[in-house]
């Protein structure tokens, strides 16, 4: 090609063999260089600007659809929304004359689909205010760890809470930074540390199981200061309302 031109990008979504999305409804979403488009389990990403490489094209795009992914996850469960590349279609803007030039294509690999339990009418909303870091990438990878069953909650919870703490200074400038009372912070901690049984990260907890509520409580926090990581990686400087006690279910 004389002067190739990606103008889009195919990926098909990929989900739990107990999920599906084909009664979900058609969702378009623009961004200043792209425009994305999901239907019938693929999403189609139509360049706004110009990318002579698939590789260039798929830089400019991965970062959102991996926020689309972590929010996703966040709300629905681990791996229940990804975007797996599939092709590209790439157009000489200009063509020698007499010779016709075909689009590239490469294809993903992906595995086939069991017995659907769940038929989502909706795809999973685009991100909006957050953004990853390294410190949301280690986040959401533990996170995605135990909803996976690959570790525990306690530990899952107790790295969560270590690496905020660790990237900030200090248990008080977590607080401070990501705008978190203290009190849930240190609650957080406390259950990590004291509770578990089985799933218990130190002996003292292993006589202690965790309440139904306890359980629910430490899940959903960890979910609420992941997506304040994600919120505070988009814009350090915006002031956030306050994670409480209140936010969070009754204990």
């Amino acid at each position: 090609m004389n002067d190739p031109h990606v103008e889009s990008l195919i990926y098909k979504i990929q989900h739990p063999e107990d999920v599906d999305y084909e009664q979900a409804r058609q969702l378009t979403h623009s961004e200043a260089e792209f425009k994305i488009e999901l239907k019938n389990g693929q999403a189609e990403v139509r360049l706004l600007t110009h990318c002579s490489t698939i590789e260039d094209a798929r830089a400019l795009v991965s970062p959102f659809l991996e926020v689309w992914e972590l929010s996703a996850a966040l709300e629905y469960g681990a791996q229940e929304f990804q975007f797996v590349y599939d092709r590209a279609n790439v157009v000489d803007r200009n063509p020698t004359p007499g010779v016709v030039s075909v689009e590239g294509t490469i294809l993903a690999i992906s595995g086939g689909h069991a017995k659907v339990h769940i038929g989502r009418s909706a795809y999973p909303d685009p991100p909006v205010g957050i953004a990853r870091d390294p410190l949301v990438d280690l986040l959401f990878k533990r996170f995605c760890l135990y909803r996976e069953g690959k570790t525990t909650l306690p530990d899952a919870a107790n790295y969560c809470l270590t690496a905020l703490e660790r990237s900030t200074g200090s248990r008080r400038d977590a607080a401070r930074v990501f705008n978190v009372t203290l009190r849930v912070l240190s609650k957080f901690g406390e259950l990590a540390a004291k509770k578990g049984g089985m799933e218990a990260r130190k002996f003292d907890g292993s006589s202690v199981e965790f309440s139904t509520a306890e359980r629910a409580w430490l899940d959903t926090c960890m979910v609420r200061l992941i997506m304040r990581a994600a919120e505070t990686a988009y814009d350090p400087g915006l002031v956030r309302q306050q994670i409480s006690m209140n936010d969070l279910p009754p204990l």
